[in-house]
């Protein structure tokens, strides 16, 4: 995946992994995490980073939307601000979908890949 920061600043980032955390907020259009469980992330990418001898650190988020869009919410938009103002400027979000609109109906059914 390749970001671009500004036109001729391009950071690539090679994805080779995931951490799965549990939301510390119970309510079904949230899906925040508590501080520790995001500094006990950095930690497994220090002591990965140290187990492989090649610089790992946390680059982004993800979550899934299975009864909507992939479209962000507001509240993924304020989310991914503020990863990128207090974090780091090229912090990836990625939404994963199943939710599929039939155009002609209002009918929802999921994708199956």
């Amino acid at each position: 995946m390749t970001i671009a920061d500004a036109p001729g600043d391009e950071v690539v980032v090679n994805i080779w992994g995931v951490v799965t955390l549990l939301r510390s907020d119970k309510r079904p259009d949230r899906v925040e995490i508590s501080p520790e469980q995001q500094v006990e992330a950095a930690k497994l990418a220090d002591e990965i980073s140290k187990s492989i001898g090649k610089k790992t650190q946390v680059v982004g988020w993800y979550h899934s939307h299975p009864h909507i869009t992939v479209f962000p919410s507001h509240v993924d938009v304020k989310t991914q601000h503020d990863h990128q103002q207090f974090l780091n400027p090229h912090y990836i979000g990625l939404i994963f979908s199943v939710f599929n609109k039939k155009a002609h109906t209002d009918t929802h059914t999921p994708t199956h890949i």
